[in-house]
Order: structure tokens, then sequence, then C-alpha cells
């Protein structure tokens, strides 16, 4: 992978809304095409092939994006909302829009939707994934490595449309995965605005101070000129009021850096990642 296509893949995996450190795995795994999750869990897993390599996040132990899962041979069941809501009924009248916000007041429009697919079944026994629908891409959706199975159920078990238990339940996982990824999402965009109003503020004091000495060398020269004492009050004022916009300015960046130094481990690489592009 080359540096121009792996800073490319970098910026989309970001905009997905993946960590630093989790788009670092997903691209070290595409490099060397290694998979595998961990094993240490006693929860039944499943790699999909061609896939980058696992990663921890939004309340998962091992999620991987996958460009096509169709192509990976894995079936659409559906949405959760769409699975899981007539059959749970804390679900019903949650919220009436199909997803989870990815942006304070949904400013981006983006929703974050859990997704099912279908395993191939394993000695007669329904199987499925779940995951999260890309927000940005209609064919990719980031999955829980974990499998759920279950039975299929009679017409009238429950108040809504016959589904296979496991596919039910993988819903639910999903719904609850979609909105962990949709908070993680809002947070980081939080912590990115953080470095970036940092990043300003650190910049616009060095400017004032920059302009505060400039005016403190015309009083210097201005003073050492007999008979122009109102020159001298009027450049005393500009230069008290560019002190304080400096101060103020500073105040701002240090609080800034005192709360994204205080953020979780991934906000503040976020956080981090945008104060080092400066303005």
């Amino acid at each position: 992978m080359t540096d121009e296509r792996t800073a490319g893949r970098w910026r989309y995996l970001r905009r997905l809304g993946l960590t630093p450190r989790e788009s670092m795995a997903q691209i070290q795994g595409e490099r060397l095409h290694c998979g595998g999750p961990s094993t240490k869990s006693t929860a039944q897993r499943e790699t999909p092939p061609d896939h980058g390599k696992p990663f921890e996040a939004w309340g998962e132990r091992a999620v991987v994006w996958c460009e096509d899962p169709g192509a990976l041979g894995l079936r659409l069941v559906g949405f959760a909302d769409e699975i899981a809501r007539p059959n749970y009924a804390h679900m019903r009248g949650r919220r009436r829009r199909a997803g989870w916000f990815c942006s304070a007041d949904n400013i981006t429009g983006e929703l974050a939707r859990g997704v099912v697919y279908r395993l191939p079944a394993k000695r007669g026994e329904e199987r499925f994934l779940y995951g999260v629908a890309d927000p940005n891409n209609d064919a990719a959706a980031v999955l829980s490595l974990g499998v759920v199975s279950g039975r299929s159920v009679d017409p009238g078990v429950f108040d809504g449309p016959s589904y296979n238990e496991g596919a039910r339940d993988a819903a639910y996982l999903a719904d609850g995965m979609a909105e962990n990824y949709a908070e993680s999402k809002i947070d980081n965009a939080a912590a990115w605005d953080m470095g970036r109003d940092q990043a300003e503020a650190a910049h616009e004091a060095q400017t004032l101070r920059a302009s505060l000495r400039g005016l403190l060398a015309e009083i210097r020269e201005a003073g050492s000129n007999e008979g122009r004492p109102h020159i001298c009050e009027t450049l005393r004022l500009a230069a008290r009021r560019l002190y304080s916009e400096m101060h103020e300015a500073r105040q701002r960046r240090d609080a800034l850096a005192s709360e994204g130094e205080a953020l979780p481990e991934d906000e503040r690489a976020t956080y981090r990642e945008a104060l080092g592009m400066g303005v």
C-alpha cells in the first residue's frame, strides 16, 4: 500500500468514525492480510475472509470493516430497527427514526443503523453476524465477530413478525452497537473541535503578542519625542487592549489543553491529531 493510498485510506476510516488507533489497526491488517480475532473469549466467533485486522470498538471485543459483506457470502437479513422493534417492547416508540444520529443535532445527516447478516448454517443451526451499516457507503458495514445463533419460532409466539430467535437477538445487539458507534462519532467530533479551537486560540495569542511588541516599540519611540503626549496615551490604550485580548486567548488555550488531556484515550488521540494540524 503506497503512502498516498495509506493517507487516503486513513482519511476515509476517520470519516467512518474509527479512532486513530482503530484506523491504524485496520490499515495494518490490510497490509499484512492477516486475520483471526482473539481466541481468549469463550464466545463463538467467525472471521469473514478478505478483511482487515479485527480491533476492539463500540463495546465489542472484535469488529472488522467489510467493504461488501454480500461478496463474502453473507446474506443480508435486515436492519436492526426493522427486525427487533416488533418483538422487543422496550424498542417500540424508543425513537421514530431509523438509526442513531452521528452528529450533534444531526448536523451531518449521518445515521448509524444496526444491521444483521446471515452466515451459512452449521450442523443445521442458523447463525448470524451483527454490526453497523456504513453511513457513507451503502454496501459496506462494520461487523462484530461474535456469532449469534438461535432456533426459528412459530408465528404467534411473539406479537410481531415471526423471526429466528438468533436474528432477533442479533438485531438487538446491532442496535446497541449502532448507538455506541454514533456516540463515539459525536465524542470524537467534539474532541476534534476542541483540538482545532485550542490551535486557533494559540495562534491568536501569538499574533496578538507580535502586535503588542510592535506597539510597545512605537510607544518607546513616541515617548522619546517631546510634545507628543497625546500620541503616547493613545498607543498605551491600544496596548492595554491588545494585552487583555492576548491574556484571554491564552486562558482559552490553557483551559482547552487541560480539558483535552483529560479526555479518554481514543478521544485524546483525536484531539491531539487536530491540535497538531495547527491553523
